[in-house]
């Protein structure tokens, strides 16, 4: 195996590893933080009953789904950066003629969706606010 393609190799392993990090943060970081400060603001600041809890849980559920997704990509990113260095080890030559495969479409598909769906929880969360304030 020639220097670069070490190299590269050494890449593909840093940023699998790198993956599986995100994976851990990305999980704790939005299901904690999106759903956290929504009860907290229903706690602190709705008197009475909520008004229009059908957009709070629209927001849920866009997050919930967000969450889904975002696993989902980190768990294809991770197989995606496995199957290039399995292949970068049996055929090296094939990586700089095609180097994605087929786990990076799907990835990048989920990770559109991840932001759409937190867009708009964002966007319901934001209505809801503004119902009951």
């Amino acid at each position: 195996m020639d220097d670069t393609v070490a190299e590269y190799r050494q890449e593909l392993i840093e940023s699998k590893s790198a993956s599986q990090d995100q994976l851990d943060k990305a999980l704790l970081t939005l299901s904690a933080g999106a759903f956290g400060i929504t009860f907290a603001f229903i706690d602190n600041f709705i008197t009475g009953s909520p008004k229009a809890v059908g957009w709070l849980f629209t927001s849920w559920i866009a997050w919930g789904c967000t969450i889904s997704m975002s696993l989902v990509a980190f768990y294809l990113t991770i197989k995606s950066f496995a199957k290039s260095i399995t292949k970068l080890d049996k055929e090296p030559e094939s990586m700089f003629k095609n180097p994605f495969n087929t786990y990076d479409k799907t990835v990048k598909v989920l990770n559109l969706l991840s932001l759409t769906g937190f867009i708009i929880g964002l966007i319901t969360i934001g209505i809801f606010v503004k119902i009951n304030l």
